[in-house]
């Protein structure tokens, strides 16, 4: 798993992340045995990521202890005064200050120190104290150019629910010869005796002062790694090792991994013999709640598969496949009910039976899904619990076209938090033909409205619509956004169509060249909406229209990517972005690895309230995820799709920021977890 200078033992332990315990799980515990730059070779290139976990790249077990520093030289020709087993001392002197913080947020300052708590991340009060500790306390293999500071709450491991910001103050005339003040980071441990991990930090060059953003309170140190410690990945907010879920296969599958708004997963694993389980951890852990063969309540048989699934912090609406039947059904978990259930279907004279598809739900509990009924109708409903609307049906009639009516309209259905519902439908009828048999509507929760129709002229453009099951979405403010060759279309009722981002438009200096019309662009509710580009220099792009219809550029193949001390750059893009309420943008890609047998390894992005993209995951890379334990991310799962929680759909990203993944740690054969982190704000 490691290479040269790191080695695994195996142990039991009880990992504490965000207010929840993960209990008895089995994990491996990465040992510093040398320095922290030993760790930099488990997660960059020296290190082999797939070899076996007693690997221990010819290091014998005896080796332990510290790096001996090489001797420090300021850029003014003077020597610090520096112990060779330490990272060296400070004339920085900051006094201790203590204040009772409340959960609307507060300040503490002292001596070039800042700890700032935001409003929310506390729900009760508490007493923060913030000190300094004896220069002996300080990372291996690196050069202290600050003091080192504890920030505590008199408990173990306060943990916020939003991030707080920590700036530090440190020396310029610490920093060694031939080093740059570029070079500095702040170091965290959970305890004076580490180990210790490097975080992504801001520097503040002409003030002489670096910032991080953390989840909890521990100890902080600026300084130089004595050589570059790889790859600096925040402090995750929650991890969950502790599934309740047995024989997980090797292949990580998660057609469905979503998170509430409050951030509870939801996921579905491929097990051995291709069946699936869908597990949640809306009860607080990861349970099972369906997997394959399970009998549903009410003798309507067993499960086969599942399919789509959506959540809010109340439960899950999922669309599986039950054994004795050949297409798809939906339940609402936990507990398990069949929905709909089999029985009249209103506003007809037919009945629903066990099929629906596109579930979507709202955080309040609305829900939307296509079904076919007894008829063999198909229909769109909406609503909630005992009292569902019937939205259209096969046969409807197109609103202002004579003898034209619908057929089959159940692709691409999205859902508002008002319950009003978009969604895509193929055309029948008098003169229609394969130039404008497709088209877009809305629904109001009274009448359907066409938004727009295959081959009309919109905005001056011909509306092109390649794929009744074409990207769709819908705000709370009844806006669908769609995409088609022209570019990036916005409907509401009042304007109408309008092509908010056309093909030929330019953007930082650059011309979008194409916008993919088969993309899931993600809309939020203050109108910005995040897609993909190809631009004129051959570079793919994601892009954000902001809500003063103005276009930004949010990453792009070739930029370099922050927290790669070694200048790495974005080779490609995967899938399409998501949005949140706050306008951050998540979206995943490749970065250069440094192996010949893996030359580009996967990570996962997502833009602070700046627009700065922050890279929050990277396979290859070691990620901390308790108070001692390093974990190697052997690989990043993809989920099949998501529509954004907006519309109804699933998401992987909150709208506090917190982004959740699925990573197979230390190997092929590794465990699953599932893991969230949040850029700062």
């Amino acid at each position: 798993m490691c290479g040269l200078t790191c080695r695994v033992e195996p142990r039991y332990s009880r990992l504490h992340i965000h207010l929840e315990w993960v209990n008895s799980m089995r994990i491996l515990r990465i040992v510093v045995v040398l320095s922290l730059v030993s760790l930099a070779a488990c997660s960059g290139g020296a290190g082999d990521p797939d070899a076996s976990v007693g690997d221990t790249g010819g290091l014998d077990d005896q080796t332990t202890g510290e790096t001996l520093l090489p001797d420090q030289q300021s850029p003014d020709g003077n020597t610090p005064d520096v112990e060779l087993a330490s990272c060296g001392s400070t004339s920085l002197n900051v006094g201790t200050v203590s204040q009772v913080v409340e959960p609307q947020g507060g300040t503490l300052t002292s001596d070039g120190v800042v700890f700032v708590i935001p409003a929310g991340a506390l729900t009760e009060a508490k007493t923060i104290t913030l000190r300094q500790l004896a220069d002996t306390v300080c990372p291996p293999g690196v050069y202290r150019v600050g003091p080192t500071i504890e920030v505590s709450a008199g408990e173990e491991h306060t943990l916020f629910k939003k991030l707080s910001s920590l700036t530090l103050p440190y020396e310029e005339g610490r920093i060694p010869s031939g080093r740059s003040e570029s070079e500095i980071v702040v170091f965290f441990a959970h305890s004076e005796a580490g180990p210790w991990r490097p975080l992504p930090s801001k520097l503040d060059a002409t003030g002489n002062l670096i910032g991080i953003e953390v989840p909890h309170l521990t100890l902080y140190m600026p300084g130089i790694p004595v050589e570059t410690p790889g790859v600096f990945l925040p402090i995750p907010t929650r991890v969950y090792l502790d599934f309740d879920v047995p024989n997980l296969s090797s292949s990580i599958q998660t057609p469905g991994l979503t998170l509430s708004e409050s951030g509870q997963p939801v996921a579905t694993f491929e097990l051995s013999l291709q069946s699936e389980v869908l597990i949640s951890g809306l009860s607080g852990s990861m349970k099972k709640v369906l997997a394959r063969d399970d009998v549903v309540p009410g003798d309507l048989g067993t499960l086969q598969r599942v399919f789509e699934v959506v959540t809010n912090d109340d439960g899950l609406f999922a669309q599986v496949q039950l054994a004795e039947e050949t297409a798809p059904s939906g339940v609402v978990a936990p507990p398990v009910v069949l929905f709909p259930a089999p029985g009249p279907a209103p506003g007809t004279s037919a009945s629903f039976t066990k099929s629906m598809f596109n579930p979507r739900i709202t955080p309040d509990g609305l829900r939307a899904f296509n079904t076919f009924l007894d008829d063999g109708v198909g229909a769109i409903y909406a609503g909630s619990d005992g009292n569902l609307t019937l939205v259209t049906a096969d046969g409807a009639a197109v609103p202002g076209v004579d003898g034209v009516t619908l057929k089959r309209p159940f692709d691409a259905l999205v859902l508002n938090a008002k319950g009003h519902v978009a969604f895509t439908a193929r055309l029948e009828g008098s003169g229609v033909t394969s130039g404008d048999n497709a088209a877009i509507f809305f629904w109001d929760g009274d009448a359907l409205q066409l938004v727009a129709r295959k081959g009309a002229t919109l905005d001056g453009k011909t509306f092109t619509m390649p794929s009744p099951q074409a990207g769709l979405q819908i705000n709370a403010a009844d806006r669908v956004a769609f995409v088609d060759d022209n570019g990036i279309w916005l409907w509401d009722a009042i304007n109408g169509a309008k092509l908010v981002v056309a093909v030929g438009s330019l953007v930082d200096a650059a011309t979008i060249t194409a916008i993919s019309p088969l993309q899931q662009p993600s809309l939020n509710d203050a109108g910005q909406v995040a897609f993909r580009a190809t631009l004129d220099d051959s570079t793919d792009a994601v892009l954000l229209l902001e809500s003063d219809a103005s276009v930004t550029l949010v990453a792009k193949t070739g930029d370099s990517v922050a927290g790669h001390p070694d200048g790495a750059t974005l080779k490609t893009l995967l899938r399409d972005p998501e949005l949140n309420q706050l306008g951050q943008v998540v979206f995943s890609g490749t970065v250069p690895f440094g192996d010949p047998l893996t030359p580009t390894r996967q990570a996962t992005f997502v833009t602070d309230l700046s627009g700065t993209p922050r890279l929050l995951f990277q396979a290859g890379a070691m990620l901390w995820i308790g108070p001692d334990e390093l974990r190697l991310i052997h690989e990043i799962a993809n989920p099949l799709r998501l529509l954004g929680r907006t519309s109804g759909g699933a998401s992987i990203i909150t709208n506090q920021g917190e982004v959740g993944v699925v990573i197979r740690f230390d190997g092929p054969g590794g465990p699953l977890a599932i893991v969230l982190s949040r850029a700062p704000q």
